[in-house]
């Protein structure tokens, strides 16, 4: 991974915190030199632990949102507002990914595992595998200019990878990352003791990249392997 190539990023996810979890930190160094665009797939309806919370979750999660794209340095958020735990893989979803590709003419793309648990978080991969090559082809003008998008990466959330291709060095921005999952407030509770599992994967991708320091350097956002043509 080259990242000080990098002049525009898109990132996919399904849920408001997942780019946090995943690769917040790497997205922290990127906004230093390049535009982060960060798509979420829904608004996070589903994503509350108490009843009380049920009706007024989507405004609480579009707040905690600006915060934690404010401190990571996002350029751009967009919310498709698909059902959560109902994340659509029609052609209205695919062509949905097709133009926001074409919009943003990306220079890598950021996307969840396809073998994530989670149903959204696997529909949200197939989507923006498939719209890549898509945006590619000379179809569908209506949707855009043709362009396709030299590198995709996956990321992990909480379903971790066996052999991580790419490991990036976040030791800069490791407290932003944490910072900014600590303005979900919402979820905190819905993800107990998330904090010490990102500090945890980091000390863990730290070990991987052969850091030994009584103090690890801390090299904890883990990518699976780069798309080619």
């Amino acid at each position: 991974m080259h990242l000080e190539s990098y002049k525009k990023v898109l990132v996919f996810c399904a849920h408001t915190d997942d780019e946090i979890i995943g690769p917040g930190g790497t997205l922290a160094r990127l906004s230093e030199t390049a535009e982060i665009t960060v798509v979420t797939a829904t608004a996070g309806e589903t994503g509350y632990s108490r009843v009380q919370e049920r009706d007024k979750i989507i405004q609480m999660r579009e707040r905690e949102n600006a915060a934690a794209a404010q401190i990571l340095g996002y350029h751009r958020r967009e919310t498709f507002g698909y059902p959560a735990q109902q994340v659509p893989t029609d052609r209205d979803a695919l062509h949905d990914f097709i133009r926001i590709i074409r919009d943003v003419r990306p220079d890598v793309i950021f996307t969840h595992w396809n073998e994530d648990k989670h149903r959204d978080h696997r529909a949200v991969s197939l989507l923006s595998d498939e719209a890549r090559w898509k945006a590619a082809e000379h179809i569908l003008p209506l949707l855009g200019d043709f362009y396709y998008t030299p590198e995709l990466y996956y990321y992990e959330v909480q379903d971790l990878f066996s052999h991580p291709t790419a490991v990036v060095d976040i030791s800069g921005t490791l407290e932003k990352k944490l910072a900014a999952m600590r303005t979900q407030e919402s979820q905190l509770p819905v993800m107990p003791r998330v904090l010490q599992f990102i500090e945890g994967v980091a000390r863990a991708r730290g070990y991987m990249a052969g850091t030994d320091a009584p103090r690890p350097s801390w090299k904890p956002s883990a990518f699976l392997p780069q798309r080619v043509p």
